[in-house]
């Protein structure tokens, strides 16, 4: 926290989401042959995030986000099939990141408690986790 209402941190993560599915063909020879696909896209971010809390009391915590960051993003082909040119691209058109969001603390303990967060942008659409405070 730089002061009561607001808090700096860093933001960091990496997704990789891809789809598999096999193709049941011929080969060249005109057996029957089962040949496996997969694409796929990797994303990696590190952001800088700001936290503005409001309306704050000792049971709640909610606060409004925003994060600006680093990113970058690669597709990849592969198969079994001994004819397919299986490639990886990588692209970054401009290697920037933003996300802004809204999330919220409950704490059923005066340490412990639990958050939900919501956002648009670099990383999930939603996440939750455990809360610990000194």
């Amino acid at each position: 926290m730089l002061s009561d209402k607001i808090g700096l941190g860093l933001d960091a993560n990496y997704t990789n989401t891809f789809v598999d599915y096999n193709q049941n063909t011929t080969d060249a020879n005109g057996d029957p042959a089962t040949y496996n696909y997969k694409v796929g896209r990797s994303v990696i971010r590190a952001m800088v995030r700001m936290n503005v809390h409001f309306a704050t009391s000792d049971v709640l915590d909610p606060y409004f986000n925003i994060g600006a960051g680093y990113r970058t993003s690669s597709f990849y082909f592969d198969s079994s099939d001994p004819n397919y040119d299986a490639s990886s691209v990588s692209y970054n058109f401009i290697p920037f990141a933003m996300r802004v969001g809204a999330g919220l603390r409950y704490y059923f303990t005066d340490n412990l408690g639990i958050n939900v967060e919501v956002g648009f942008g670099g990383g999930s659409l939603a996440a939750g986790g455990i809360t610990y405070k000194l």
